[in-house]
């Protein structure tokens, strides 16, 4: 339940980024630690830095590829850990961000390119990723979805 009502809230956002901005007072600081998060993410997923991973990733997360496969973090690593599932790159566009106080939620328009159980994929997307900040203080990805793009 919890991660369906997040789903709804980030999509909710992306159906009405006119409400969004409304909270956006903290802009650039949150673009910054935003983009910070996703520069970890990105590297760790590039080197295929499981242990990396392991600490991004919430226990919680939901992943939602583009295919329309839904996988939990131990689903999600195990693909990786496997080599089912590679990255070679990964390009940002259009990149919003909307600080929610504990969560922050990133939407941009991505290019991925590398292969699925060895067959090559370059595919151009929209990407949401929702970041939650822990009690420790961290903040870890809840839940990563992407569509593709024509």
């Amino acid at each position: 339940m919890k991660r369906i009502a997040l789903f709804v809230l980030a999509l909710s956002l992306l159906a009405f980024p006119a409400a969004a901005q409304k909270g956006k007072g903290k802009g650039r600081k949150a673009a910054g630690a935003i983009q910070a998060q996703e520069d970890q993410w990105l590297a760790a997923l590039k080197a295929n830095d499981l242990d990396a991973l392991g600490k991004i990733l919430a226990d919680d997360l939901v992943y939602a590829h583009s295919t329309g496969i839904v996988e939990t973090k131990a689903e999600y690593i195990n693909k990786l850990k496997s080599g089912d599932q590679k990255y070679a790159n990964i390009e940002y566009s259009d990149i919003k961000t909307w600080n929610l106080g504990r969560a922050q939620v990133l939407s941009a328009t991505v290019r991925m390119t590398g292969s699925s159980k060895g067959v090559p994929f370059d595919n151009r997307l929209k990407m949401l990723h929702v970041w939650s900040r822990q009690q420790d203080g961290t903040m870890q990805l809840v839940a990563h979805q992407t569509t593709k793009l024509p």
